[in-house]
């Protein structure tokens, strides 16, 4: 340094002069304190970006291993790119160096939004806690005077033990205590006849689960515009655990779909409308589709003993019934099931850019082939069956091709590694008992393999007819009688999808 002591004393002369001597025979200006604090502060943001991309794609589990390393890779390169313009001397470099660290920070900050934003809905859908809510209403008839349930306490009110004892009993506490008194029970044999009788005016009030709303509107004309809900509230359950089972996504599996149409949380308990067993065979990419009309008239495990009941009325019961229903139809296990929030179709399918529909009998304004659909458009040709002479039999094969062309747009590498518009709809209206770490190496092996599935689908067929139900008791409703030779041979063919290799 002596040579360039000009005029300085010697404690004067010190290293920050010697370069600024150093940059200025360069014609460069030297980086001064702040600007090398700014640097080092980009730098390390830069560092712990590019070290958090990382971590989040190795342990959310869905990229496979040469995508993880790639990705790792681009972030060493970025922070390499950036290095040189933080350790160059000039403010140019310097400066350059923020730059480039900044906006490599702001692009990796984007990807770790997205990345725990992804995993947070796998973590919604996959909530291992299995609650459901019963909700629950006090109707009364539509001029009552009663506009609390207080002014209701002294009538009677109607129950029924079709929902079984301990939810009735559950139903009849909750309302005592919010009148704060003992009120007065009468019990029918059926929702139906609970209905009848406060229209007929034997009783004044009734208490029963909101999910049979619909089928009281079947049964009784114009219904809902004849009685008025005083009081809601919710029961919570828990239900069991179906992953008890221990079935592997890696092996052949079957999952059961369940289709509701609620206002509220995904939980709630609902008609299953839509019923379609899919069957998925990993080692020969094949997967079966199994629609069951919801008409379909059948004993429901566990609450009807042997009398019969529609398909459908199961899911009022909770899922774990719906899928014990139809274990008990095709003999097979269900290892998972996805309860959707039908109505949410709309936007899964609109997320998805709209999906190609391949319309087996056209209508209106649905040609045969390949037709392509956006939310609403699909929504309406799933739900369509009066234009069909065979009603909801052909209902089943639409919404079985509706669903294929979803799986179809789901396992394009594309929309998985664009997921997140999907996520946010999928987590508000859909819930599964998969674990996250099954749907995380569905997504791997797809994104690894990019598999294309064989996809083939079969209608459970039958006659129409009109009978009592149990959950309706002595009313008649429109049923559909199961062909038991159609069944087993799609019980045959579902076990063989299972047992190939």
């Amino acid at each position: 340094m002596d040579k360039k002591n000009r005029g300085y004393g010697e404690e004067e002369y010190t290293e920050e002069v010697y370069f600024a001597e150093e940059e200025a025979e360069k014609g460069r200006k030297p980086a001064k304190g702040p600007l090398r604090i700014a640097s080092r502060i980009a730098l390390v943001l830069h560092i712990v970006a590019a070290m958090l991309i990382v971590f989040f794609a190795a342990t959310s589990g869905y990229l496979p291993g040469k995508y993880l390393l790639i990705v790792a890779a681009v972030m060493i390169a970025s922070v390499i790119l950036a290095l040189p313009f933080h350790l160059g001397k000039g403010t140019g470099s310097r400066i350059g160096g923020i730059v480039i660290s900044l906006v490599f920070t702001a692009v990796m900050s984007i990807g770790i939004f997205y990345l725990v934003r992804i995993m947070n809905t796998i973590n919604t859908i996959t909530n291992d806690e299995f609650a459901e809510i019963d909700t629950m209403v006090v109707a009364v008839l539509a001029n009552d005077e009663a506009q609390t349930l207080a002014d209701a306490a002294d009538y009677t009110f109607g129950i029924s033990m079709t929902d079984g004892q301990e939810k009735t009993q559950s139903s009849v506490d909750h309302v005592t205590g919010e009148i704060g008194r003992s009120i007065t029970t009468e019990e029918y044999a059926s929702p139906m006849d609970q209905a009848n009788a406060l229209l007929r005016g034997e009783i004044r009030a009734i208490i029963y689960n909101k999910a049979y709303t619909p089928t009281l509107d079947e049964g009784i004309t114009e219904y809902s515009d004849k009685i008025r809900i005083l009081y809601s509230f919710d029961l919570t359950s828990e239900a069991k655990n179906i992953n008890e089972r221990q079935a592997s996504v890696e092996e052949p599996f079957t999952v059961y779909i369940s289709g509701i149409d609620v206002e509220g949380p995904i939980t709630t308990t609902s008609r299953s409308d839509v019923n379609i067993l899919v069957t998925v065979n990993p080692y020969t990419h094949q997967i079966l589709q199994t629609s069951t009309p919801r008409d379909y008239y059948v004993p429901i495990p566990g609450v009807s003993g042997e009398e019969r009941d529609k398909l459908t009325h199961a899911g009022i019961y909770g899922i774990n019934t719906s899928i014990e229903t139809i274990e008990s139809i095709y003999d097979v296990q269900v290892d998972y099931y996805v309860r959707v929030n039908f109505t949410s179709v709309i936007n899964i399918v609109d997320a998805l850019g709209g999906i190609d529909v391949y319309v087996e009998e056209p209508y209106g304004d649905f040609h045969h082939g390949i037709n392509h659909m956006d939310g609403e458009t699909a929504l309406a040709f799933s739900r369509e069956r009066y234009a069909f002479a065979t009603g909801d039999n052909q209902r089943g094969r639409d919404q079985e091709a509706v669903i294929a062309a979803i799986i179809d747009k789901l396992t394009s590498r594309e929309v998985l590694l664009h997921a997140d518009a999907l996520m946010e709809v999928m987590a508000a209206n859909m819930q599964t008992s998969m674990t996250r770490e099954d749907i995380t190496k569905l997504v791997s092996r797809q994104l690894t393999e990019g598999i294309q599935w064989n996809n083939e689908s079969q209608v459970a067929t039958g006659t129409g007819d009109s009978q009592t139900t149990f959950s309706m008791g002595d009313t008649r409703l429109y049923v559909m009688w199961p062909d038991e030779d159609v069944i087993a041979g799609l019980s045959a063919r579902i076990k063989e999808v299972l047992a190939a290799r």
